[in-house]
C-alpha cells in the first residue's frame, strides 16, 4: 500500500496526518514471539518419534520442525490455486463483521482477531485488509501456530501490511489450537469495553482436524458468546458418494496440481522420519471419515516394506448443511456461507457463538 493511503485509513479513523506520522514511526516491527503455556514442542518431537507404532498420526505431528515448516510453504507455492490470495474474497464476510459491530453498538473499541494454524500469512493478513476497509478502528491480531518457521513466515507478511496500517498489531504465538484453554489473555476483555472478537481457521485446516466435533466441545469452548468464528471448508455435491464418484468430480483428482503438491509435502516427511521414498505415499478414498456424519476424506497414507499401514493426514469434504447442523449443536449459528470464486466446492462459513 501506498503511505498516502494508509494516511486516509489513518485519517478515516480519526487521526490527524501529524498523528498518523507519529503512530507510525512508534511501530515496532521486531520479532517477538510468545509461547503458550505447557506447550513444549521438543516432547512432542519425542513422542513423534514412536510414530511407527501407531496406525494413524495426530496431524499436528507433521508440522513441528523447521524442516516441516519449510516443506508446507513449498506446498504453498506449488499449489499456485490454492496459494494465490485475493483480499476481495473477503469482502462480503468483512461486510458481516461490521454489521454486527452496528449491531453491538460498538463506537471506539476494538475487533480482534484470533487465526489459528496460519501458514504464512497471506490469507489472514488479506482478511485484515477487508477488516478494515469496513471497520474503523483498532485491530489486535494473534497469529497461533505450532511451527516457529511458519508463525516468522506469517509475521513477516503481517509486517509487511502493518507498516502502512498504524492502528494494527500483531502477536505471533507459538502453541497449538487444541490447547486454547491455556490462553484465557486471548478472551479476556478488559472492564468497560466491547471487544468483537473474531476467530478464524483458513488453509482448509478444520478439514484435516481428526475429531472435528471434539475441537468443537473443548478447544472453541474457549470462545464467548457474541465471537464470531471464520472457517473454509469444501463441500461435497451429494452427501452420499461412491468411491468412484468422489474421483469424476473431487478437485482433488481431476487436477493433478493439488495431489502432487501435497505427495511432495507428505513425502518428504516419510522420507525423514519413516525412512520411506516418494512412491510409498498413496492416497484413498474414505466414504466415512471424520466426527460429521456426510463427510468423506481423501487420506494420505504410508505403506511401509513390511506391508506397516500409517495414515498420515486426512483432508475432509462435508455435506454443508449437515456442518450447519454440528456447529448449531455445539453452540453456533450461522451466520453467512460465501462461496470462493477460484475455488469450486470450496466456502467461507461464518458462525457466532450463541451460549
Amino acid at each position: 500500500m501506498h503511505p498516502e493511503d494508509g494516511w486516509k485509513n489513518g485519517h478515516s479513523r480519526g487521526l490527524t496526518r501529524d498523528r498518523y506520522e507519529e503512530v507510525l514511526a512508534e511501530q515496532d516491527h521486531s520479532p517477538r514471539f510468545f509461547c503458550a503455556p505447557g506447550f513444549n514442542v521438543e516432547t512432542m518431537l519425542s513422542e513423534r518419534d514412536q510414530i511407527r507404532l501407531e496406525k494413524t498420526l495426530d496431524p499436528t505431528a507433521l508440522w513441528l520442525d523447521a524442516q516441516d515448516g519449510q516443506r508446507y510453504l513449498q506446498l504453498l507455492k506449488d499449489w499456485k490455486s490454492f496459494a494465490a490470495v485475493d483480499a476481495s474474497m473477503f469482502e462480503g464476510v468483512a461486510r458481516k463483521v461490521h454489521l454486527r459491530t452496528q449491531a453491538l453498538g460498538m463506537s471506539k473499541e476494538h475487533v480482534v482477531l484470533l487465526a489459528l494454524g496460519i501458514g504464512d500469512g497471506r490469507k489472514e493478513t488479506a482478511l485484515m485488509e477487508q477488516l478494515l476497509k469496513q471497520y474503523p478502528f483498532q485491530m489486535a491480531a494473534y497469529f497461533l501456530d505450532v511451527n516457529q518457521t511458519l508463525v516468522q513466515a506469517a509475521y513477516q507478511t503481517a509486517c509487511d501490511f502493518m507498516s502502512q496500517h498504524p492502528l494494527v498489531s500483531v502477536l505471533p504465538i507459538l502453541g497449538s489450537f487444541h490447547q486454547l484453554q491455556t490462553l484465557p489473555t486471548l478472551f479476556y476483555s478488559p472492564k468497560g469495553t466491547r471487544q468483537l472478537r473474531l476467530g478464524c481457521m483458513l488453509g482448509d485446516t478444520f478439514g484435516q482436524l481428526p475429531d472435528e466435533q471434539a475441537f468443537l466441545k473443548e478447544s472453541l469452548s474457549a470462545f464467548q458468546k457474541g465471537d464470531l468464528f471464520l472457517m473454509d471448508v469444501k463441500g461435497t455435491s451429494s452427501p452420499v458418494l461412491t468411491e468412484e464418484e468422489v474421483k469424476k468430480q473431487d478437485s482433488f483428482f481431476t487436477t493433478a496440481l493439488e495431489q502432487e503438491a501435497w505427495l511432495r509435502f507428505l513425502g518428504g516427511f516419510a522420507e525423514k522420519h519413516l525412512g520411506s521414498a516418494l512412491s510409498e505415499v498413496r492416497t484413498r478414498v474414505k466414504l466415512s471419515a471424520g466426527s460429521i456424519s456426510g463427510s468423506y476424506g481423501i487420506e494420505f497414507f504410508w505403506l511401509g516394506n513390511q506391508g506397516e499401514d500409517l495414515s498420515l493426514l486426512t483432508m475432509k469434504r462435508y455435506s454443508l448443511e449437515t456442518l450447519s447442523k454440528v456447529f448449531v449443536a455445539h453452540g453456533w449459528m450461522p451466520v453467512s456461507r460465501i462461496p470462493f470464486a477460484e475455488d469450486a466446492g470450496r466456502h467461507l462459513c461464518l458462525f457466532e457463538r450463541m451460549t
